[in-house]
This record gives C-alpha cells, structure tokens and sequence, in this order.
C-alpha cells in the first residue's frame, strides 16, 4: 500500500497524522504534517510491521511532550523494518524515535 501527497493539521496538537500497527509493504510519501501531537506512530503491535517507508515528509510544529525532549518525539517508530528518508522536521518540531529490533534504516536526507 502507498499513500502520498497527503496534507495533515493536527489543529494545536490535538491529533496525530499517520498510525500503522502493523503489516507490510506500507509506504508513506510526500507528506506535510503541521500543528500535530505526532506525525508518525509506527509499532508491531498488532503483528510485525516490516517494509514500512517514510519519504518526503515536512514536519512543523509537531511533537508529542512527554518523553524527555524539550519539544516532545515527532516520529516514533518502534520494532519495525523498512527505511525513513528526506525527513525535514523544522520549527519547533521534536524528535524522531527509533527503536527495538528490528529498526529502520536511514536513507538519508533528513535534517531537523
């Protein structure tokens, strides 16, 4: 599955942009995620989630508080394979979280 040229405001942090609780092949592209509590949530919850692309995303003011990070976790991907790349996370915007096993890969092209 792949959706792209998505436009998402999380309207004051009071929702968040895209949620995968598992499966495969899931590929997100081109996505501009402002005002939003997260931009990504990402976990093998609900089964593995594995093939999981992140490309082209623009991050504004995103972030949800709570975990440590003056501006809170942006994306948050945890025990999934697959790759996140040209992820640009500006203004205000906090972190990307990665983690278990397995990870995502970086492709590349990401600045904060």
């Amino acid at each position: 599955q792949r959706s792209g040229d998505w436009t998402v405001d999380g309207s004051a942090r009071e929702m968040g942009a895209l949620q995968v609780y598992g499966g495969s092949h899931v590929t997100a592209v081109e996505w501009s995620v402002t005002n939003a509590c997260l931009a990504v949530y990402a976990s093998s919850d609900r089964g593995p989630l594995t093939d999981f692309v992140l490309d082209r995303w623009t991050i504004c003011n995103t972030g949800a508080l709570g975990w440590g990070t003056i501006n809170g976790v942006s994306v948050y991907i945890d025990n999934a394979s697959g790759r996140f790349s040209n992820i640009h996370a500006t203004t205000a915007s906090g972190v990307l979280v990665n983690l278990g096993t397995p990870k995502l890969t970086d492709g590349g092209g990401n600045s904060s």
